[in-house]
């Protein structure tokens, strides 16, 4: 199976990212870590001239690079088939969704940011987008510790 883990740098992430090891899900599986570098972040300062926007790019780029090491370290002793990671720029939920179609991805693994109701209805949320858009099931792993999930 393979199976697509996307992460984004956020404390929300990370603590998914540990806590899948315990749903014994990665084992003997093929592991696609992706991180997706929001256009946003790149284009939000457009008087920036060109030289100014490539560092942006470089430095975007090198910090996306250094969280996928990172994050593959922290799955590295899970008798995974294979691990492997990349970083595309532009749309979180797009390019998830794409990736996921053009790998032949057949599980999606996203943390639950836990906006709320009012953030969530004006933003929108990217494992809400990729979980009604991909053509895979979408594990969305939330936090346990929320006051959000608790009764």
């Amino acid at each position: 199976m393979k199976i697509l883990i996307c992460v984004d740098g956020s404390k929300d992430s990370h603590r998914s990212l540990t806590q899948i090891k315990d749903f014994d899900i990665l084992k003997g599986n093929d592991i696609h870590i992706l991180n997706v570098i929001s256009e946003e972040r790149l284009s939000s300062n457009r008087a920036y001239n060109n030289y100014y926007t490539n560092l942006l790019t470089e430095y975007n780029v090198d910090e996306s690079n250094e969280l996928l090491d990172q994050s593959k370290k922290v799955l590295e002793n899970e008798n995974c088939k294979s691990i492997t990671t990349n970083y595309l720029i532009g749309n979180p939920s797009k390019e998830i969704i794409s990736y996921q179609k053009d790998n032949n991805i057949d599980l999606i693994i996203i943390a639950s940011r836990g906006l709320g109701a009012f953030s969530r209805t004006l933003l929108g949320s990217v494992s809400n987008k990729v979980s009604n858009n991909a053509t895979c099931s979408v594990l969305v792993v939330k936090d346990p510790n929320s006051k959000k999930h608790k009764h």
